[in-house]
């Protein structure tokens, strides 16, 4: 109040930009005036002015209302998760390559949202520290769909499985795809009668009513025609990603 008095110079004024009435910020100047012992506000012709003591307790004032504001930043930061600390709890394969590409894009920008805490456990373990409050969230297969909130999935695009559950993407994580998979091989040289023979039998049991509720159940969805060519491409992509990933970790042959 005294520094809307002291920026607008009358009591008029200043009672409209605080939408109360001149009679009504005369009396809190008063009461304010008793409550101190001293004068707050002086007469410079039709304006008013603030008193030395009305000076100080005007920028105290603002500095309150300053802190205040950003106090009140603060904790709609914390409570839209933009700030603060998560602890996560990770598998050692997911901890030391993905998460940790996660973590160096959140130290390197720091602006960019709130600090993790890595807490490595497998994920049998992850779902009881969960529950126990020792962790915030966890990373583990999705056949813990049914006792945790899923918050997204580690693949490149959403799933048919799970339709209302983002991938990993679109909750704004770039590169972070930990799907598995499964192929089948044959030694180099396996006559192409052979090979897609097999290929043959395997998609049409990939296909299948009972292998659909099976992988569904499991969180998976059934790849079906990805033969000769495109799986040596795919494979040899995943083989560069998990690689990469190694090296970035500095994981250690065992």
């Amino acid at each position: 109040m005294l520094a809307e008095v002291e920026r607008l110079g009358t009591i008029a004024a200043a009672a409209q930009a605080l939408h109360l009435t001149a009679p009504g910020v005369s009396m809190q100047l008063a009461a304010l005036e008793r409550e101190v012992g001293l004068a707050l506000t002086e007469r410079r012709g039709r304006r008013v002015a603030l008193t030395p003591a009305g000076q100080l307790l005007a920028r105290h004032g603002r500095d309150i209302v300053d802190q205040v504001e950003v106090a009140a930043m603060e904790v709609a930061a914390l409570r839209e998760g933009t700030a603060g600390t998560y602890r996560v709890a990770a598998f050692p394969t997911a901890a030391r390559s993905f998460v940790a590409q996660a973590w160096r894009q959140l130290v390197e920008e720091p602006a960019s949202g709130p600090a993790l805490r890595l807490v490595e456990l497998e994920p049998i373990d992850s779902l009881p520290a969960l529950a126990a409050g020792e962790v915030d969230f966890f990373i583990a297969d999705v056949t813990f769909k049914d006792k945790a909130k899923l918050l997204a999935l580690t693949v490149a695009e959403r799933s048919p499985v799970l339709p209302d559950i983002p991938s990993s993407a679109e909750a704004g994580l770039d590169n972070f795809d930990l799907g598995a998979w499964w192929g089948i091989w044959l030694p180099a040289g396996a006559p192409q009668n052979v090979v897609d023979k097999l290929a043959d039998l395997t998609d049409a049991f990939t296909a299948s009513a009972e292998n659909h509720e099976f992988t569904f159940s499991r969180g998976n969805q059934p790849w079906v025609g990805v033969r000769g060519k495109a799986l040596e491409q795919y494979t040899i992509a995943e083989i560069e990603k998990w690689g990469n990933a190694i090296k970035a970790a500095k994981i250690e042959p065992q």
